[in-house]
């Protein structure tokens, strides 16, 4: 095996026959023991119990299940209720997928999960490149992944765990690690093809990337006191981890647009983009203002340096306010010192044909007035432009994470009542409605066709619906 490695064995309710003596006594350090089930709802494992108090001579930590069936405040409950107290760190696997489940619904119960439990507990994703589009975002943390090298080629003719141990000084890292959406720790190599001394069916084996001691100290079962951590490469933004919806917020005399760049650094966010083309978005974007085009061209005004020949200087910027915008990639800038920036992608003048002023609020935005008295506002007629060109990247500590502001109790302001829908857009069956003045909780906030939607006990309400604001918080 190579240096600063070592072995874990993670089991679950079928494996009765472990040989704990002989797996210690051939340098296993760790073992990962499943907490729970969760098929027909959350249940123990049959044999955790005895198997938790067995392990006592290992590293040990349990993992759990997460329930995509449930919301994370949820499957928080059920973990709080039934971990062990001595537990300081669990595993959250989360390979179990949900039919129809929304991509971004199951990344923000997911994050929200994480948010209560990591004020008891370390924590560490289990999963593999096949689960990875099931979530329409991944935190950045500590990832245990699953990726098996061919067991024929690698691992044929492996009998004993010294034979394991030689075939390992071949391997370094799992062959698809750059698809790792964190922070690589532990990887699961064998994936029921091994059968070794201390179980008589085949097991799952993982390598630590750590000593064992290392080992100890992560899972919270060493002797030091308050070990050190170890070294950690630059962590993303906290902010980001809920869900790529964020926007611009300039209050006070803050600048009237943030300007974007084509690489993680400002300067160079002009687009020429032809008039002959971009007319036409801008008039069918704008149909109840057909004024605006005009006055968006002007060099002294909105979106646009202004013509240039048949060319319009169009600039890639964000409006301040209300106009969310999709945070698609978080990269480093060039230096240690210039920060997180964060991708966003816009669309071509031939797609901006094809998209809605309501439907598209994350490619289509509002542009609004600044008054020193009020803020900023919507203007008497709506102005709507598109986010053309990118990709773009823009400075994250200048966007507010939309997550970061949830849950929060808003006020209904339709009158005499707003419908509950059974998902995030107008396409959706009314399941219900909210009366006037009725404060409701919203705990999750997306785009969707109509407008922005959030998410209320029984359904989805529209904060934002075909331009107009239905509660009293404007996004």
């Amino acid at each position: 095996m190579k240096p600063n490695t070592c072995l874990v064995v993670d089991v679950w309710e079928g494996q009765l026959e472990i040989d704990e003596a002989v797996l210690k006594a051939n340098g296993v350090a760790g073992m990962g023991i499943r907490l729970n089930d969760m098929n027909g709802g959350h249940h123990m494992d049959t044999n955790f119990v005895k198997q938790w108090a067995e392990a006592k001579n290992f590293v040990r930590f349990p993992y759990f299940v997460y329930n995509p069936w449930v919301d994370g405040a949820a499957n928080f409950a059920w973990l709080a209720a039934n971990v062990p107290p001595e537990a300081m760190s669990v595993a959250v696997d989360v390979e179990v997928r949900k039919p129809g489940y929304l991509e971004r619904a199951y990344a923000g119960e997911l994050a929200k999960f994480l948010t209560l439990c990591k004020s008891r507990w370390k924590m560490i994703i289990y999963t593999a490149q096949w689960f990875l589009p099931y979530l329409s975002s991944w935190p950045w943390v500590d990832y245990w992944w699953a990726q098996y090298p061919d067991p024929t080629s690698y691992f044929g003719g492996v009998k004993t765990w010294d034979d394991l141990k030689l075939r390992l000084d071949k391997l370094d890292k799992p062959f698809n690690a750059r698809l790792v959406p964190g922070n690589l720790k532990m990887w699961q190599f064998s994936g029921d093809f091994l059968v070794l001394p201390g179980n008589n069916r085949p097991m799952d084996i993982n390598l630590f990337y750590g000593t064992e001691q290392d080992l100890a100290d992560y899972f919270g079962t060493g002797t030091t006191p308050d070990p050190p951590p170890p070294p950690q490469p630059p962590q993303k933004p906290g902010l980001y981890i809920f869900n790529i919806n964020n926007y611009y917020e300039r209050p006070g005399g803050g600048p009237l647009t943030l300007p974007m760049g084509t690489e993680p650094r400002l300067g160079d966010n002009i687009l020429r983009v032809l008039w002959t083309s971009l007319r036409p978005v801008l008039y069918r974007l704008n149909t109840a203002n057909p004024d605006a085009v005009d006055l968006i061209i002007r060099p002294d005004w909105g979106p646009s340096k202004g013509r240039e020949g048949d060319f319009i200087k169009w600039i890639g910027l964000l409006w301040p306010g209300r106009n969310v915008v999709n945070i698609r990639e978080v990269v480093q800038g060039p230096s240690a010192s210039s920060g997180w920036w964060g991708r966003v992608d816009g669309v071509t003048v031939e797609q901006a044909m094809a998209i809605s002023a309501n439907d598209n609020p994350d490619l289509v935005h509002m542009v609004y007035d600044y008054n020193r008295s009020n803020g900023w506002g919507e203007r008497a007629k709506p102005v709507y432009v598109p986010l053309l060109g990118g990709p773009w990247y823009v400075e994250l500590n200048k966007l507010v994470s939309v997550d970061s502001l949830l849950p929060r109790i808003v006020r209904i302001r339709a009158f005499p009542r707003l419908n509950v829908r059974g998902g995030p857009g107008m396409e959706f069956e009314v399941v219900g409605y909210k009366k006037y003045d009725e404060g409701v909780l919203v705990d999750q906030m997306v785009t969707g066709s109509g407008g922005l939607w959030g998410k209320v006990s029984n359904g989805w309400i529209a904060l934002r619906n075909n331009g107009k604001n239905w509660t009293d918080w404007r996004i």
